[in-house]
């Protein structure tokens, strides 16, 4: 660069400078487009999925502490006790099977999501033919029969709630892997910032430089 002319070298100055403006601006498009497609992933796919992982066992755990409150009610005639819970029951069956809905769509965050959604709604559908035989028991004021029935139907329950569990880590770790991802990209944009700054101060100087030069003679 000494044997160049002092126009080249403004040239060569001012053209690294736009070039870096550039470099700059693609980075920072790309970081942002990046960003935001993470962002997306962990506030609403991921932490959705979370939230309705988490709903699928809160609810298998209602059933079950209603269908027991059924079973006490039968032993005590108590018929007003077992048509609310009963109702309750079904109620939390039907946010049960929104929730879990959710889950298999969400099969694309992960595959072990949407196979063990599916898997959840074989078990639910299991228990809930179970526990038509329990209410049928209840009804009928048959509360011994009502209770083995209800032990036959949690096999079913607590496989949902198991896999409602295994949904929850697997969601987590992606959740872990995606905030990595994410403050590896701040990271790296933040790097890329600092040496076209860096560059820019040279470059800038060496332009400065040559101006002076120029000034002087």
């Amino acid at each position: 660069m000494t044997h160049w002319s002092i126009g080249k070298k403004l040239v060569v100055g001012f053209g690294s400078l736009v070039c870096m403006a550039l470099v700059v601006g693609i980075v920072a498009w790309w970081a942002a487009a990046a960003l935001s497609d993470r962002v997306h992933q962990l506030a609403t796919v991921s932490g959705r999925a979370l939230q309705q992982a988490a709903d699928v066992r809160f609810l298998v755990a209602d059933m079950k502490a209603r269908e027991r409150l059924v079973v006490i009610a039968t032993a005590k005639q108590d018929k007003a006790v077992m048509t609310a819970e009963a109702q309750g029951i079904r109620d939390d069956y039907d946010r049960l099977r929104a929730s879990i809905d959710a889950l298999e769509h969400a099969a694309g965050l992960d595959p072990r999501v949407g196979e063990r959604a599916t898997r959840i709604a074989e078990a639910m559908r299991s228990w809930t033919a179970q526990w038509a035989r329990t209410e049928q028991f209840a009804m009928a004021l048959s509360a011994l029969e009502a209770a083995e029935s209800t032990d036959a139907g949690r096999v079913h329950s607590d496989e949902a709630a198991e896999l409602a569990r295994g949904i929850e880590e697997a969601v987590s770790e992606r959740f872990g892997r995606d905030r990595e991802a994410a403050a590896s990209i701040y990271a790296m944009v933040r790097t890329a910032i600092a040496v076209s700054l860096l560059m820019a101060v040279v470059l800038s100087a060496a332009v400065g430089y040559s101006i002076r030069s120029i000034s002087s003679t």
